[in-house]
């Protein structure tokens, strides 16, 4: 199942997110061979089964770049965690877990934001879209460097999963208005974007 049509200027759709750790990243900054008015999309994914699916979703899509990694506060290796959820409830952590229940399925490639604008060619993200098991937290505490340069943020929150996660998003947010808000859902805006009004 595909999610809603990308903006008008954008030549395709999102793909449905593939599980945990997965990160939608939205610029119609030009990148290397795309024009400006294809933009660019870049998905991050690193579930068990994610990378697979993410691989498949983004099938005939060329302005899809997908990224098998997990969104994290810094890049480099990670542990994958099951906390018993489902494949959609995997969680990422420095390191692995201990007397929590939880079992450790590995380590994985991580990235952060500023690392992949930087791969990636891109000076902002026009719609950045996080939904990643309570890693929100982490991510939205050491975002000086990039947030700036997000114009909208559609995010799932998981204080359920990880206290503090909703605290971290308002803070690294606080100069975006919010637009929209549904169950853990919610969607800020830098003004005058249409719709942050």
């Amino acid at each position: 199942m595909r999610s809603p049509a990308a903006p008008a200027n954008c030549a395709g759709t999102f793909p449905c997110t593939c599980g945990p750790s997965a990160c939608g990243v939205w610029s119609r900054s030009p990148p290397c061979g795309i024009s400006a008015r294809a933009g660019r999309i870049v998905f991050s994914c690193a579930a068990t089964r994610g990378p697979l699916l993410l691989q498949k979703n983004i099938e005939g899509y060329p302005q899809i770049v997908g990224v098998e990694a997990a969104l994290w506060w810094r890049s480099g290796q990670i542990h994958l965690t099951d906390p018993g959820r489902g494949q959609h409830g995997f969680t990422t952590h420095d390191e692995a877990p201990s007397g929590s229940g939880d079992a450790d399925a590995g380590l994985v490639r991580a990235v952060c934001i500023e690392d992949l604008l930087a791969t990636h060619g891109l000076d902002q993200i026009d719609l950045l879209k996080v939904d990643i098991e309570g890693s929100e937290k982490e991510v939205f505490e050491a975002s000086q460097g990039w947030i700036d340069r997000v114009w909208v943020v559609i995010v799932e929150l998981h204080d359920r999963f990880k206290p503090g996660c909703a605290a971290a998003f308002e803070q690294a947010t606080r100069a975006m208005r919010p637009v929209a808000e549904r169950g853990k859902v919610v969607v800020k805006a830098r003004a005058p974007y249409p719709g942050s009004q």
